[in-house]
């Protein structure tokens, strides 16, 4: 489920993949004359613009808890390019909101906070900070600590900048430019952006019941890394009602960022399991959008002696086991329940494209 190029190198690329293909985006709308350098496709009713990325963690939050919203504008143009001018970056919710912090970065460097309103901490719909003249090749990037109990909530980032032309002389603000993401309250997920110091750990664990199974997901993790300037670290653990094929099981989800240090331990139970417990293959999606599983690969037995997947990294969207691919996952150990169930402990790189499991 997600999404962005403010995540670092490695998590950059997995972000920004699927910020495209992620259906669970809500598109923006809205373009107003965007320079082909500046922003290089618009955002209209079914697109988002190109120069802009919107992005909610967790995507599924608990009542009441924290999550993190990140908007950042970038001017395409690239070094020696048209300069956005009079920048202000703007995030909306469609709802009211406790916004509890704010962090305001230009060009990767942190810039002080104190012209944006409202002043965290408060509550409102939207908070904007101006940011200046950006560059061609530079960015601009709001990061918003809040908490909500509304559900569905839409994020919608908005870059409101002027550029130099015929039609605008003194550079006056006359784009304006979009990307939204959306986050769901749900009671079978549970998610939270806490703070977590280095050496904390915290632990999430959601489940659902059917005529079928009982199934539940629980994910025990660190700290996010530093250079992403959170001060809070989103998780995510639960379970979705759903059997797409070719799973006999519910779908067990995940969603964590790049960690400061190693990887997550979750732990899903499923029964009963419908299979023996040592026939059972775990599968992992690898389409990456509802209703999931179009696409997957087969979740390796056995970690590493470091406690890695082998080969890891991120799948890439549509990857199989016909064709070699990256692992962002590995069973450490599977062992019976009662009742015919089963329990397997996985070890989870943090990666956007958060993992969906199920058999």
């Amino acid at each position: 489920m997600r999404k962005n190029q403010w995540i670092k190198p490695g998590l950059a690329a997995a972000v920004a993949v699927a910020a495209v293909i992620g259906s669970l985006l809500a598109l923006a709308s809205g373009g107003q004359a965007a320079s082909p350098n500046i922003c290089k496709t618009q955002s209209t009713g079914t697109t988002n613009a190109s120069c802009m990325t919107e992005t909610v963690l967790p995507h599924f939050l608990t009542a009441g808890q924290d999550g993190v919203s990140v908007t950042e504008f970038r001017n395409e143009s690239g070094v020696g390019g048209a300069t956005a001018t009079h920048v202000v970056v703007s995030v909306t919710f469609s709802a009211s909101v406790a916004i509890k912090s704010t962090t305001l970065l230009i060009n990767d460097s942190l810039t002080s906070t104190a012209s944006c309103t409202p002043t965290a901490p408060a509550t409102s719909t939207t908070l904007s900070c101006p940011a200046g003249d950006i560059a061609g090749g530079g960015t601009v990037r709001l990061i918003v600590r809040f908490s909500a109990s509304t559900t569905p909530l839409t994020l919608t980032g908005t870059a409101n900048y002027g550029e130099s032309g015929n039609d605008n002389p003194k550079n006056n603000p006359n784009d304006l430019q979009q990307a939204q993401d959306t986050l769901t309250i749900s009671d079978t997920a549970n998610g939270k952006c806490l703070p977590l110091g280095p050496h904390d750990i915290a632990t999430l664990t959601a489940s659902s019941t059917t005529t079928q199974s009982t199934q539940s997901t629980s994910a025990t993790y660190g700290s996010v890394t530093p250079s992403l300037h959170l001060d809070c670290t989103p998780g995510e653990a639960g379970v979705l009602n759903s059997s797409p094929s070719p799973l006999k099981t519910q779908i067990s989800f995940v969603e964590f960022l790049t960690f400061d240090s190693g990887y997550a331990t979750v732990t899903i139970d499923i029964t009963p399991l419908p299979t023996n417990l040592n026939k059972f293959k775990l599968l992992e999606d690898t389409q990456y959008a509802p209703p999931y599983f179009a696409t997957y690969i087969t979740v390796p037995d056995g970690c590493d002696p470091s406690g890695f997947p082998p080969n890891p990294g991120v799948p890439v969207p549509g990857a199989t086991d016909s064709s070699a691919h990256l692992n962002d996952t590995c069973i450490a150990s599977r062992s019976s329940l009662p009742k015919g169930g089963g329990r397997f402990v996985l070890h989870v790189i943090g990666s956007p494209l958060d993992g969906h499991y199920g058999g």
